[in-house]
């Protein structure tokens, strides 16, 4: 029996959220000789950087991106993103720094410092963005506290830490 493939006001398949804890299960790595997540370039008042992450399953591909605002070194993202077969992205996580008062829908709650959005079904449901769902956090101040928190919530390591398998080998993810 096949699954039947809900689709999202966006038009797009809606993701589980048990496939969304499969994806930050599987191990990834950030490709030895990339460049440091914290050397950003100027683009429109922000400053940013991105790396293509490695993953041994052939069907999963994913990005770690930062993003900070110029003016507010506080006012900061560290974006986790799936990019599916057909080339569709989808943000599973975003590692907020300190940028004022936000407003949560869901619980008509305001979350205020450091804080995490992670992607949900309902979010993806309701045509709005997919990682609406916040929470506070004290496990980082800075971007690059917040680099490393990601990596370790997101079990990403560095290729050169971890004695990767050849993409010839056994498929293990």
């Amino acid at each position: 029996m096949t699954d039947i493939v809900e689709i999202s006001p966006k038009g797009r398949p809606v993701l589980k959220n048990e496939f969304v804890d499969e994806l930050i299960r599987v191990p990834k790595y950030i490709p030895k000789g990339s460049k440091d997540l914290s050397r950003m370039k100027e683009d429109n008042g922000h400053l940013r950087s991105s790396v293509e992450l490695i993953c041994n399953h052939i069907n999963y591909r994913f990005t770690l991106s930062t993003r900070k605002l110029i003016k507010d070194p506080m006012d900061f993202s560290v974006i986790f993103t799936y990019i599916d077969v057909n080339g569709r992205e989808y943000i599973i996580r975003r590692f907020n720094g300190d940028h004022g008062r936000h407003y949560h829908r869901n619980t008509n709650k305001y979350v205020s410092g450091p804080h995490i959005h992670t992607i949900t079904e309902s979010a993806q449901r309701e045509y709005r963005k997919d990682e609406t769902e916040a929470v506070e956090t004290n496990q980082y101040k800075t971007l690059e506290q917040a680099i490393e928190f990601a990596m370790m919530e997101l079990n990403i390591k560095y290729e050169e830490a971890k004695g990767i398998m050849s993409f010839t080998e056994k498929d293990w993810c």
